[in-house]
């Protein structure tokens, strides 16, 4: 509910803002980059933290070749609370491995 309602689509061809949340009631799951609720053409740019309620799937194959280069780039650490798996080897930069068997 809100203060305009339209049964039908809605183009905009120019930025849209919002003074609070953005919300989309949609429950269609995203199978490929192009499909689910929200479908971005260009990049997604958040300020702050994000949560997602399920699998987190990359679509870009670009194997690593550095620290900066690859499919997925952090420029924090990684933090993993559970089992990791690398389907090829692992490569450490600098300051070696440290193993803590527990």
């Amino acid at each position: 509910a809100g203060s305009v309602m339209h049964a039908g689509g809605l183009a905009v061809a120019m930025a849209i803002y919002s003074g609070t949340s953005v919300v989309a009631e949609g429950v269609s799951d995203a199978t490929s980059s192009t499909t689910g609720v929200l479908i971005a053409a260009g990049g997604l740019g958040v300020a702050q933290s994000a949560y997602f309620g399920n699998a987190i799937v990359g679509e870009l194959t670009t194997d690593a070749t550095a620290s900066t280069a690859g499919a997925a780039i952090l420029a924090g650490g990684l933090a993993v609370a559970q089992s990791a798996y690398f389907g090829s080897k692992v490569v450490v930069e600098t300051n070696g491995v440290y193993v803590d068997a527990g």
